[in-house]
């Protein structure tokens, strides 16, 4: 792996298994891939693989998870996922993943959700593909971003009230699928326990999901005057509204932060956040799958002494690197 020393890259690159550059350096950068190449990647596939079986194995965020519920005594109780999917894209897997794992472990849980389909059992979509668009159109002229969808918000609360979980694990609540200050005020009512995985940033700023391409660090103090504000607003900056909703919103309320990486961990206890409970458990792989293997690829696809660049990712965008790849 070579990459830059943005966010939380640095942490998938080992002693041994890559190389690490200063971020916008495409010189240094091509440089570490020409040395992997005259070196061999053989090199670095034991130290790789050693790497991933130790940090990033499935099995190993399962155990993980497993650690925080049962710390909670959740045998018994029932627990509610919140996210956009379930099933699919990377936080409806991680989401149907935990579900899996919880059903082996017998404890009741279940998954609402607000897009897609899903054959999962305990899936419940509660609301449609039209109520997201509606509001995701008046988010872009008001600027209410994750304060919009009090309709889907209605619904959602409607199935918490039917199951009365014990503990709600949220993920992604910003995909114009709910009014977050409706489901904290509900939360806080019944008090009950509530996890959040952070897949990214959104929960501690005004408006940005990522704030690291154009380094911007209000969010450690007072988001306003967002420089990215016209990317969610048509007319207004909302950010400091935003911004000064969610920090009234986690107050009162028994919550524990998981994130995928110690980068975004420090960054949580940068925020407003600060001191809130936090845990970090890398997304797994499943190495059984991922693995080093013998193939004819190559010789199949006639590429034998040509270099292959390989880009990745969930949703080509200039944020994923589209712009230089």
């Amino acid at each position: 792996v070579v990459c830059f020393d943005s966010t939380a890259n640095p942490e998938l690159v080992g002693e041994g298994c890559g190389a690490i550059v200063r971020s916008g350096d495409w010189e240094a950068m091509l440089h570490q891939v020409r040395s992997i190449l005259q070196n061999g990647k053989e090199s670095y596939t034991r130290q790789c693989r050693a790497s991933a079986l130790e940090r990033f194995n499935k099995a190993n965020a399962a155990k993980n998870y497993e650690a925080c519920f049962e710390r909670l005594q959740a045998r018994g109780k029932k627990i509610v996922q919140i996210n956009a999917t379930c099933g699919n894209g990377s936080t409806g897997k991680i989401a149907l993943f935990i579900g899996q794992l919880l059903d082996r472990k017998g404890i009741e849980n279940y998954i609402l959700y607000s897009s897609g389909h899903s054959d999962y059992k305990n899936g419940i979509r509660y609301t449609s593909k039209y109520s997201v668009k509606v509001h995701a159109l008046i988010s872009r002229v008001l600027g209410n971003y994750g304060f919009e969808n009090k309709c889907a918000t209605r619904k959602l609360v409607a199935h918490l009230k039917s199951i009365k979980p014990d503990i709600i694990h949220i993920h992604n609540v910003h995909s114009h699928d709910c009014d977050l200050k409706m489901l904290f005020d509900y939360i806080r009512r019944k008090k009950i326990k509530v996890y959040w995985t952070f897949h990214d940033c959104w929960a501690f700023t005004g408006y940005c999901p990522h704030f690291d391409a154009i380094g911007c660090e209000q969010w450690k103090t007072q988001c306003q005057k967002c420089p990215l504000a016209h990317k969610y607003s048509w007319f207004f900056d909302c950010s400091k509204t935003n911004f000064n909703k969610k920090k009234a919103l986690f107050r009162d309320v028994d919550l524990t932060i998981i994130t995928p990486s110690r980068w975004l961990a420090a960054q949580v206890q940068q925020s407003f956040l600060k001191g809130t409970p936090t845990h970090i458990i890398n997304n797994g792989i499943d190495l059984s799958v991922f693995q080093p293997r013998e193939s004819d690829f190559r010789q199949k696809y006639n590429c034998e002494d040509k270099f292959i660049l390989l880009g990745v990712a969930f949703g080509w965008s200039d944020k994923k690197g589209l712009d230089v790849f």
